[in-house]
């Protein structure tokens, strides 16, 4: 309620712990602002005493009452019963899929070589007389890999 009269009537407005107010601003405003703590003091158990404050402050200085606050009213939520779906085609799917992949995965083990075979053949065509492994390539890139 403070930051409404602080608001509308342009004063600087403190409140002490010790319940002291002080005001400084134009000196209409002070006055407005000094007769509206005073019915707050007197009116504070009443209820709605907001909307009173709200509305002496709009008359005293507007001349005309605050516009009215619409209040959004919300939207019916109405729950709506969930529908079935059909989840037959999407299994089909995915299980199709599967039996892609799996049939892909299949294929590609097959043409990959065994590395032990490949190590294997890769010794018998290239044992020379000493017992060591090595390969060349022509492009002056040789391999030696000493089995010993």
């Amino acid at each position: 309620m403070i930051n409404m009269i602080k608001d509308k009537t342009k004063c600087k407005i403190v409140v002490g712990q010790n319940g002291l107010v002080w005001v400084k601003g134009n000196e209409d405003m002070e006055q407005l602002t000094r007769e509206i703590i005073h019915l707050i003091e007197a009116e504070a158990h009443t209820s709605g005493l907001t909307n009173k404050i709200k509305n002496k402050l709009y008359l005293a200085i507007d001349g005309e009452l605050p516009p009215e606050e619409v209040e959004e009213t919300e939207e019916e939520f109405v729950l709506e019963k969930p529908k079935l779906q059909n989840f037959k085609e999407e299994l089909e799917q995915e299980e199709k899929e599967a039996e892609e992949n799996a049939a892909e995965e299949e294929k590609e083990k097959k043409e990959k070589p065994d590395i032990g075979e490949v190590i294997e053949e890769f010794k018998r065509k290239n044992k020379s007389k000493d017992g060591s492994l090595s390969y060349g390539d022509n492009s002056n890139n040789s391999f030696i890999l000493n089995n010993k």
